[in-house]
């Protein structure tokens, strides 16, 4: 949420373009693929993290959790920002800045409280996606969670 109120706020700057572009990238790489990248990098070549998460420590529960976590997290900076961007062309904006409201203020108040209400009933819809999205990071990371029940329920 943060990185998509800044990048809507920042409309047209480097951190605007920098949450769109890893956005997009992040969305369009299967987990999979994130989740094996991650393995290499983080875990064979860095050495940071494990690479399997069989010991069950919560250090070892870190890396899957990120890569679990990404994609939803690209969805909703996505989701953020363009909300800002359209909400701050509404007529109870403009009537804000003619008030004298400092710009800070229109943006927590008004841009973004109005913003979050798409954002938070996607969180409760990606709840869902999340554990399609567990059941195949469970078993790249090797880890018997509610992603392993999931699918032996199915």
């Amino acid at each position: 949420i943060l990185a998509g109120a800044w990048a809507g706020v920042r409309r047209g700057k480097f951190i605007d373009y920098f949450v769109l572009v890893s956005s997009l990238v992040v969305i369009s790489i299967p987990i999979f693929v994130i989740g094996s990248l991650a393995q290499l990098v983080f875990g064979l070549r860095l050495g940071w993290f494990p690479v399997t998460a069989g010991d069950g420590s919560w250090g070892a529960l870190v890396l899957p959790g990120l890569v679990l976590g990404a994609l939803s997290v690209a969805y909703v900076a996505r989701l953020t920002r363009s909300n800002l961007l359209e909400n701050q062309r509404a007529d109870y904006v403009r009537t804000a800045k003619a008030k004298g409201m400092s710009p800070s203020r229109i943006v927590t108040v008004h841009t973004l409280r109005n913003s979050l209400i798409p954002v938070i009933t996607f969180i409760g819809y990606d709840f869902g996606a999340l554990m399609g999205g567990a059941i195949v990071t469970e078993r790249i990371f090797n880890i018997n969670g509610i992603g392993n029940y999931v699918y032996r329920s199915i």
